[in-house]
């Protein structure tokens, strides 16, 4: 992938609510991260989680456990290839009433690519899986 994306930013997998997104996964010239919003939009918390070097050209496991809650028991805790990596706590679904999981590739601050056409992006994803459990969402070597 042409890491010449400037201020760019590819959103890999995002969980939105009722009321508007939540929680973005992305991918950008500097690595692997996340932005959290709160309800009104404004951002809570934005961080590179791996250096691209770290995640690009091989599979990477991402694992949310998240317990979506509008009062402080809320939590979002973010696992790359089995390791924490980052936790955050506190209401994480105010003013909505559901949560849901999109994954895709979309992207964003087109007009702050440093390039002259956007580059060709390709995600895989693999055993997208949701569960009560982490045994119920963990990848088997096996299957």
């Amino acid at each position: 992938m042409d890491t010449q994306l400037g201020d760019a930013t590819n959103t890999i997998g995002q969980f939105n609510s009722d009321h508007n997104a939540r929680f973005y996964m992305e991918d950008s010239s500097n690595g692997l991260g996340f932005q959290f919003f709160d309800d009104a939009y404004n951002t809570i918390a934005h961080e590179k989680l791996a250096n691209n070097k770290e995640v690009r050209s091989k599979w990477t496991d991402v694992m949310i456990h998240a317990l979506w809650s509008s009062s402080e028991n809320g939590f979002i805790e973010i696992f790359i290839n089995g390791k924490l990596v980052k936790s955050l706590s506190g209401h994480n679904m105010r003013f909505a009433t559901e949560i849901y999981f999109d994954f895709g590739i979309y992207n964003s601050y087109i007009s702050k690519c440093e390039c002259l056409r956007m580059p060709t992006h390709i995600v895989y994803y693999d055993n997208v899986r949701r569960g009560v459990t982490r045994s119920e969402v963990e990848s088997k070597a096996n299957e």
